[in-house]
């Protein structure tokens, strides 16, 4: 089973801790709970939350057959695979709480995007001539957001509004090249990040047309966004000399880096945001802008979406077979 990119992995030899001195050291403990594996299935992984209590991820079954799955309570609920698309290469990437899952799916030399009505996964629609697509994020309202690349070649934003189930909307405004939807609010704010020809990113927030550029910090080159919720955003700040630093923009769009970690991979809309320190690739969880905990395990660990009910989703990866095995970060 492919490693799913959002991720982030830790890999260390001791038990979980908390950092002392920080704010909520003392308050609780963050610790993986086991998520059992669906019936027939050889490994699994979780990636992302629904924010009930809930998890979706990827199932492996004999002959390299992978399913969509999600677990609710002591329920496991199998979405099976997209019509038309290979036994693999299958991604859960996002699921808000209402169960709809939007994630990507390989077929001959592409991905295709998909989001789920009830339980069945369906190809989202995409402008004409359009290659490979990929579904990144899902609000509560059921609105999906991505991107494809078009017959010019360039990779468009997109937006697949939940109340017209058969439209695609290109996003407009944006600078034209390398785009891409990473996620969206709940208010139906769109984060995009665009790419330039030398690899640097600017990050946006766009709102009805109309794009808004976030601050770079002072000596930053690049701005990496990967998650909204709330207003805020989690990121990457790339500096001048290729350093890199986790990063948060508050509401008001004020960046600030975040101490001691290398990205921020997403966050909740209380303010859990996930991490990863490069050195040693170990996560890191902040409250706000403060270190709330760096995790470590005896095995390899791969964390996903952080949900509104504060649990983080994710997988163990066990040597010597790399078998995936999910789970669920809770801070208890």
């Amino acid at each position: 089973m492919t490693f799913t990119r959002m991720m982030v992995a830790i890999t260390a030899t001791t038990a979980l801790f908390a950092v002392p001195g920080t704010a909520e050291a003392g308050a609780c403990a963050w610790k993986p709970t086991a998520l059992p594996l669906p019936a027939g299935a050889v490994q699994a992984e979780a990636s992302a939350a629904d924010g009930l209590g809930g998890y979706v991820g990827t199932a492996e079954f004999a002959n390299n057959e992978q399913h969509v799955v999600r677990w609710t309570g002591s329920s496991i609920t199998d979405y099976g695979r997209v019509p038309g698309s290979f036994p693999n290469g299958l991604y859960a990437r996002d699921v808000n709480r209402a169960g709809v899952v939007v994630g990507s799916a390989t077929q001959l030399v592409s991905w295709v995007a998909f989001r789920s009505t009830g339980t069945t996964l369906a190809k989202l629609p995409l402008p004409a001539g359009a290659g490979s697509s990929r579904a990144n994020a899902v609000n509560e309202r059921g609105d999906a957001v991505g991107w494809a690349v078009l017959p010019d070649r360039t990779r468009r934003a997109l937006l697949w509004p939940a109340d017209r189930p058969d439209t695609v909307v290109v996003l407009d405004g944006l600078p034209t090249g390398f785009v891409e939807a990473v996620d969206i609010d709940d208010d139906g704010t769109v984060l995009v990040r665009s790419s330039d020809d030398q690899f640097n990113s600017t990050s946006y927030k766009w709102r009805d047309g109309v794009a808004t550029a976030l601050r770079k910090p002072s000596g930053a080159k690049s701005t990496i966004a990967t998650g909204i919720a709330a207003g805020r955003v989690s990121g990457t700040f790339v500096y001048q000399d290729d350093s890199r630093r986790a990063g948060l923009w508050d509401a008001a769009g004020t960046p600030q880096a975040l101490p001691q970690g290398n990205r921020a991979e997403s966050l909740n809309r209380a303010g859990l945001v996930v991490g990863v320190i490069d050195a040693g690739a170990v996560p890191i969880l902040w409250r706000g802008t403060t270190v709330e905990s760096v995790v470590r395990t005896a095995e390899q660990l791969y964390l996903g979406k952080a949900g509104d009910d504060g649990t983080v989703a994710g997988y163990y990866s066990h040597s010597p077979n790399n078998r995936h095995s999910p789970v669920v970060l809770r801070c208890s």
